[in-house]
Formats: structure tokens, C-alpha cells, sequence
């Protein structure tokens, strides 16, 4: 963008950022989860982009089962999402239609350190498609298998109906030519 923009990042939950929005101390709220049919605030979901599911463990976890992807899942330790996250249900229940029931040993509410964990060697995880690339890279872990029937959805709740904001505008233009 032309113009200086500070960016503040807060994390809460979808209600006191909704009450936050409503009042104007915040644009905008990036999230995984829209903003649910009857809410009190008048604000609007846009979806910002949607992935499939990678799934994650160390080499040295992937040698203890020779079974293929997604059996072997039932093999490992998991490391899964805390029960706030949307994606959890997805995966769960995916989970479940592949009769593959997971030995939870941890639940995160922060991705960073649930990959930390899992870098450490503690357990699967799973994070966006989109970014696999970089999760692998970054916390030396190898993929196990990628599933595109379960969905991560990102959204941007909004005020208006149409973006007007020139810095959301700016982060959902850069989103979509990725």
C-alpha cells in the first residue's frame, strides 16, 4: 500500500470481537470460523480462502508403522486442535468415517506450538494445504498425507457488505493472487 498502515493483531473470541467491531475499535476480524446466523452485530462473512488438510509427523514417528496413508494415522500419537477450533470437527469426523480412532495425547489452542510439539517428535498434527510447504521446511516434519475432503475455511468479518477498507482490501487481493 501507498499509505503507512499499523497493523494490531488481537486474538479472542468471535463474541468480545464482534462487540469490538460493532464499536469500531477494530476493521475487521480474521477468522476460521463465520459469524454465526443471528448474531446481534451487523456485520458480514467473507470468505478469504479455503484449503485442504496436510498431515504431519516426524521421520522418526513415520518409521514405527509400515501401514499407507490414512490407516497408518491410527498408529501415532496425535496432536490436535483444541475444541474451539472449526477444523477439529471436520477432522474428527474424518477420522471416524476411516474407522481410525486417534490416541489424543495433547490439544492446542496455538498452532505454532502444537507444530512445536510436533517437531519435538510428540505427534501427528495437521495444518492448511496451502501452507505445507513451509510447515514442513519450517518445523522438519514429513508430509503423511493430504486430504482435500476435509476443509479449512478463513474468513474476514466486516462491517460493510462490500470491503471498503483499503488495507483489508490490500490483504484480500494478496491472498487471492497466491
Amino acid at each position: 500500500m501507498n499509505e503507512r498502515v499499523r497493523l494490531i493483531c488481537q486474538e479472542g473470541d468471535q463474541s468480545s470481537l464482534l462487540a469490538d467491531l460493532s464499536i469500531n475499535k477494530i476493521d475487521c476480524i480474521l477468522t476460521d470460523q463465520p459469524l454465526q446466523l443471528g448474531s446481534h452485530v451487523k456485520a458480514y462473512n467473507h470468505l478469504l480462502v479455503e484449503s485442504g488438510v496436510t498431515f504431519f509427523a516426524t521421520e522418526t514417528l513415520l518409521k514405527s508403522s509400515s501401514k499407507e496413508f490414512p490407516q497408518c494415522s491410527s498408529d501415532f500419537p496425535w496432536l490436535m486442535q483444541g475444541k474451539k477450533s472449526a477444523v477439529r470437527m471436520r477432522i474428527l469426523s474424518w477420522l471416524d468415517k476411516h474407522n481410525i480412532s486417534p490416541h489424543l495425547v495433547a490439544e492446542f489452542d496455538d498452532s505454532a506450538l502444537m507444530k512445536s510439539f510436533a517437531e519435538a517428535g510428540f505427534g501427528v498434527f495437521s495444518s492448511p494445504t496451502l501452507i505445507e510447504k513451509y510447515v514442513a521446511d519450517k518445523y522438519d516434519v514429513c508430509i503423511i498425507g493430504c486430504e482435500e475432503e476435509i476443509k479449512e475455511l478463513y474468513y474476514i468479518i466486516s462491517p460493510e457488505r462490500r470491503l471498503k477498507h483499503p488495507a483489508i482490501i490490500e490483504i484480500v487481493n494478496g491472498i487471492n493472487k497466491q
